[in-house]
């Protein structure tokens, strides 16, 4: 019952904004709120009640573990890196400069575009 009630909400939170009656808009926002609520409610009510006594991680287990979260952080700075360096002067047909790229949209004239 608490599943169909998330998916309903979910549902209601990705709806197309023409749907939602003027001024009523903040209906999205308390729908996602209240899936996220009933999720972690669910989440509470369906764990065990008694769980065994937690193994403790191997030391392989414990490696990976670390050498998965430094790879992961490792590649987030690097996405940072080639991002800003993909967006050196003149990235777009050498016409459109970074500075450019801030504000108001106003396309070349040069014919680029139809």
């Amino acid at each position: 019952m608490l599943t169909a009630i998330v998916v309903l909400a979910s549902l209601v939170t990705v709806m197309p904004a023409a749907l939602f009656p003027k001024g009523l808009f903040w209906l999205r926002y308390l729908a996602l709120g209240v899936a996220v609520a009933l999720s972690l409610v669910h989440w509470l009510i369906s764990r065990p009640r008694l769980r065994a006594a937690t193994q403790d991680l191997r030391r392989s287990s414990q490696v990976t573990l670390a050498v998965t979260g430094a790879t992961a952080l490792l590649l987030f700075l690097l996405m940072g890196v080639i991002r800003t360096t993909a967006r050196s002067d003149y990235t777009i047909y050498g016409v459109m400069k970074e500075s450019d790229s801030y504000g108001i949209f106003q396309s070349p004239s040069k014919g680029y575009y139809p």
